[in-house]
This record gives C-alpha cells, structure tokens and sequence, in this order.
C-alpha cells in the first residue's frame, strides 16, 4: 500500500495540529481538577481527625461516654 502517511494527509495535519493539542489540555485540566479534589479530601480528612480528637478530650474531660 502506497500513498502518504497519516500525518501527511488533511486529516492527519487536523488530528495531529488540533485533536492532540485539544486532548493534552483536557488531560492537563483534569489532573489539576484530581490535585484539587485530592486537597480537599485530605483537608476534611484532617479536620475529621481533629473533630474526633476534641470530642474525645471533652468526654474525658466531662466524665460522659
């Protein structure tokens, strides 16, 4: 089979020149949403912890279980 090479071809150049370039940003934005999501999931991770921690100290400070 002869004839050009994909990337030689009108819809190769639009594959490669706007399709690529399109699904690298998409790709690059969801991660950034991902860092996002995962701070977020930590920081109420850690404020969990810290609302468990504080209602311990206050029953054992109270003498309630």
């Amino acid at each position: 089979m002869s004839g050009p090479q994909f990337f030689e071809t009108g819809m190769g150049r639009k594959f490669y020149e706007g399709t690529v370039p399109r699904l690298a940003r998409a790709v690059e934005k969801v991660a950034k949403e991902l860092e996002t999501m995962n701070r977020y999931i930590q920081e109420a991770k850690e404020l969990d912890e810290a609302t468990k921690e504080d209602e311990d100290d206050l029953r054992s400070t109270t003498g309630s279980d």
